[in-house]
């Protein structure tokens, strides 16, 4: 082999090391999952006060989605600065009422962290959904704004 092939050959095995070596490291990022414990949007509702609600959307009247955080568990949600927290069992109704009537494909779905084991929360909104939602410590998720 040339000198030139060797060169190649050895930015060619740093370059595929350093993607290898990259892509192992841990998780960052959670992610949105099937609703495994069955939880309904009207149970959800009922035991608003057992939850910290957030909501987010172009305004109170046009919600894109609603984001429920349990309050008994050790795991956290913090939200993307256009999320909104809800302060009353009528406007989470409003909010949900608004939401239904945009359309019928929606949705509880689970807020994993990267173990993908318990659930952080659930989030009501439409069936295609893609979110950004990175680790921020052991014990807490940060949701980004909803597309």
């Amino acid at each position: 082999m040339t000198f030139k092939k060797h060169i190649y050959l050895g930015i060619m095995a740093a370059f595929l090391m350093s993607l290898l070596f990259g892509c192992s490291g841990p998780n960052q990022y959670g992610r949105l999952g099937l609703n495994r414990t069955g939880v309904t949007i009207e149970k959800l509702s009922e035991n608003w006060k057992d939850y910290y609600v957030f909501y987010i959307g172009a305004s109170a009247t046009q919600p894109y989605g609603i984001s429920f955080d349990p309050k008994a568990d050790d795991r956290k949600l913090m939200y993307h600065e256009w999320w909104v927290q809800v302060e009353d069992q009528e406007e989470l109704s409003d909010l949900i009422r608004l939401l239904n009537a945009h359309t019928s494909q929606l949705y509880v779905r689970e807020i994993l962290g990267p173990n993908k084991q318990e659930p952080y929360g659930y989030i009501y909104s439409y069936e295609i959904l893609r979110v950004l939602i990175k680790v921020h410590d052991a014990n807490t998720l940060w949701l980004d704004k909803l597309p």
